[in-house]
C-alpha cells in the first residue's frame, strides 16, 4: 500500500473531502438514536418538556421552591426569572396560559446564561414543591386556613430545622433515581404546573413531536447525501487510481526486454493489468468507505457514552477492543489466501489462452 503513495497524491483533496463527509456521516448516525429517544421520553412521556426549566410558574411555586434552596440557588433563581403582574404579561403568555388568575406569574428571562445549570438548581426543589402541594396533609393545613391564604403563608410558619429535615429525606430518594429519571420526574411536575395555569399541554406535545420529526428528517437527509458523496468520491479516486497504474503497467511492459519478457508470462501479465489492479481499485473504495470510517463511528459511539453515560464507557471500550482484534486476526488469516487466489487466476489464465 506504500508503493500506491505517489498514485494517492494526485487525490488528496478528493481524500480529505471524503474523510470529512465520513465524519459528518458518522455524526448523523450518532445523533438519530438520540433525537428518537428524545421524541419518547420528552415528546410522549413529558409532552415536549424538556427539563426542570419552566416558562413561567406560580408565586406560591416559587416561594416554595426556594424554601429549599440554598442562598446561591436563589440567587439563580432571582437573576433567571421576573415577576410580571398580570397587566403586565404578554399576550402570548396570557393565551399560551389563560389559567394565570389575577396575581401575575414568575416569568423566564429570555437571556438566560447556562439552562443545564438552571435545570440543576430546579430539579429536585420542584419535584419537593410539587410533593409538598399534592401531599394531602398539606391540602388539609390549606382548607384550615382563612381564606385568600395560600400555601406560601404556611412556608413562612415552618421553622428551617423542619425544610432541612423534609430536604434530607427527599435528597436519599432522588439519590435512588437515575438523572435521566429525575429528569424526566422533574418534567411531569413542570407538565402539572402547565396544567393548573390552563396550557395546552397536547398541543405542546404535538408540536415537539413534528419538530423533533423534521430534524429527524433533516439529518437522515444529510446523512443519505454524505454517503452517497463518499461512495461518489472514493468510486472517483479508486478508478483515477487504477487508470494511472494501468498506464504506467502498460508503458512499462512496452520496454521489456526479451530477457524479461521470459520472466513473466503473457497471461500473468494479462493477470496484472487487469484482476490485480482492479483488486487494487476495490481495496482503495473499501479502505475509503469502510475502514477509515469504522474508527471514527467507533470513537464518536465511545465519546458520546463517555458525555452521556461514563459508567457505561467500559462496555463499550471492551466491544472495540474485541472488534479490533477480530478485525486484526480476519486480515492475518485471509491476506494469504488472497495471494493464492490471485496466482490461481494467474493459471486460470494460462489454460483458457492455451485453449484459445
Amino acid at each position: 500500500m506504500f508503493k500506491l503513495r505517489k498514485y494517492l497524491k494526485p487525490f488528496i483533496g478528493s481524500i480529505v473531502i471524503v474523510i470529512g463527509l465520513l465524519f459528518v456521516q458518522a455524526q448523523t448516525e450518532l445523533a438519530l438514536p438520540d433525537r428518537m429517544s428524545s421524541i419518547i421520553t420528552q415528546g410522549i412521556q413529558s409532552s415536549g418538556i424538556k427539563d426542570a426549566v419552566m416558562e413561567v410558574m406560580t408565586e406560591d411555586t416559587m416561594v416554595v421552591m426556594k424554601a429549599f434552596m440554598s442562598k446561591s440557588d436563589q440567587a439563580v433563581m432571582d437573576a433567571s426569572y421576573t415577576w410580571n403582574e398580570e397587566t403586565n404579561l404578554s399576550d402570548t403568555i396570557k393565551e399560551k396560559f389563560p389559567n394565570h388568575g389575577n396575581d401575575g406569574l414568575y416569568v423566564l428571562n429570555d437571556n438566560i446564561d447556562n439552562r443545564d445549570a438552571l435545570n440543576q438548581v430546579m430539579q429536585k426543589p420542584l419535584l419537593i414543591a410539587l410533593g409538598l402541594q399534592s401531599s394531602p396533609e398539606v391540602q388539609a393545613q390549606l382548607e384550615a386556613l382563612p381564606e385568600g391564604m395560600s400555601i406560601k403563608d404556611i412556608m413562612a410558619y415552618m421553622p428551617q430545622e423542619m425544610l432541612d429535615e423534609v430536604t434530607t429525606q427527599m435528597d436519599a430518594q432522588f439519590e435512588t433515581l437515575g438523572e435521566s429519571s429525575l429528569t424526566i420526574a422533574a418534567s411531569q411536575a413542570v407538565k402539572e404546573e402547565y396544567v393548573t395555569l390552563g396550557a395546552d399541554v397536547d398541543q405542546m406535545q404535538q408540536d415537539y413531536i413534528l419538530t423533533s420529526g423534521a430534524k429527524m428528517l433533516g439529518i437522515a437527509l444529510v446523512g443519505a447525501i454524505a454517503a452517497m458523496s463518499v461512495g461518489f468520491f472514493s468510486a472517483r479516486i479508486g478508478a483515477g487510481i487504477s487508470r494511472r497504474l494501468r498506464h504506467d503497467v502498460f508503458n512499462k511492459v512496452q520496454h521489456f526486454s526479451t530477457t524479461e519478457f521470459n520472466q513473466f508470462s503473457t497471461a500473468s501479465l494479462i493477470t496484472r493489468t487487469t484482476n490485480d489492479i482492479q483488486q487494487i481499485q476495490m481495496v482503495i473504495v473499501m479502505c475509503l468507505r469502510i475502514i477509515v470510517y469504522a474508527p471514527i463511528i467507533g470513537f464518536g459511539a465511545l465519546f458520546k457514552v463517555f458525555d452521556s453515560a461514563s459508567s457505561m464507557t467500559w462496555i463499550i471500550g471492551v466491544v472495540l477492543l474485541v472488534i479490533f482484534v477480530l478485525i486484526v486476526a480476519t486480515f492475518i488469516v485471509v491476506l494469504p489466501k488472497f495471494s493464492l487466489i490471485q496466482k490461481l487466476v494467474d493459471r486460470l489464465n494460462l489454460v483458457m489462452r492455451e485453449h484459445l
